[in-house]
C-alpha cells in the first residue's frame, strides 16, 4: 500500500470516528429516555394498584405494598434495565430498534486484505453521515427471565411497545 493510500485511509478514519461517536450519544440518549418512560409507565401502574412508590436515585425506583417490594433499575453502562419481583427470577429488560428502515452502520476493521480499503471506509463514512441525519432511534422493550445468569425465560421472544403492558403481563397474570 502506498503512503497517498495509507494517508486518504487515515483521513476517512479521522472523519468516521466522531460520527460514530455521535450516532452511539444519539442511541443511548434514546435508550435513556426509553429507560425514563419505563420508569414512568413503573410508577403509575404500581401507584395504581396501590402500592407506595420511592424513586432512590435517577435510575432505580421501588414500588412496595407492605413486605411486598417491585423494583426497576436501568444501567446506563450496558443500557438495560431489570425488574426485580418478589419470588420470581429476574426480568431483565433490553431494549430493541423499532421498526428502523434507514441506513445501516457496520463499522468494521479494514485490513490489509481488503481489496479497496479506501472505497470501504468512504461507504462507511456515507452510511454513517446518512444514519446521523435519520430519525431518531425508537425501542421496544423485550424481557427474559434470569436465573443463576442463564436465561430461563425469553417470553416467547415477545417485545413491548409500551413498558405498561410489559408490567401488566408479568404482573397481572
Amino acid at each position: 500500500m502506498n503512503l497517498a493510500t495509507i494517508k486518504q485511509q487515515e483521513d476517512l478514519k479521522a472523519r468516521l470516528a466522531p460520527i460514530v461517536e455521535k450516532i452511539r450519544a444519539r442511541e443511548n440518549g434514546a435508550r435513556y429516555a426509553s429507560a425514563s418512560a419505563a420508569f414512568d409507565a413503573f410508577r403509575s401502574f404500581f401507584g395504581a394498584h396501590g402500592f407506595t412508590v420511592h424513586a432512590h436515585m435517577p435510575d432505580i425506583v421501588t414500588a412496595t405494598y407492605g413486605e411486598a417490594a417491585y423494583r426497576l433499575e436501568y444501567d446506563q453502562q450496558n443500557h438495560d434495565m431489570k425488574l426485580l419481583r418478589p419470588g420470581k427470577p429476574i426480568v431483565n429488560v433490553r431494549f430493541v430498534g423499532k421498526g428502523y428502515k434507514g441506513p445501516q452502520v457496520t463499522i468494521n476493521a479494514v485490513t490489509p486484505r481488503d481489496p479497496n480499503p479506501v472505497a470501504e471506509l468512504t461507504k462507511q463514512v456515507a452510511e454513517a453521515e446518512a444514519m446521523l441525519q435519520g430519525p431518531t432511534p425508537t425501542f421496544w422493550y423485550y424481557p427474559s427471565e434470569v436465573a443463576h445468569d442463564r436465561i430461563v425465560n425469553n417470553f416467547g421472544w415477545r417485545t413491548y411497545e409500551h413498558f405498561s403492558d410489559l408490567l401488566s403481563a408479568l404482573c397481572d397474570s
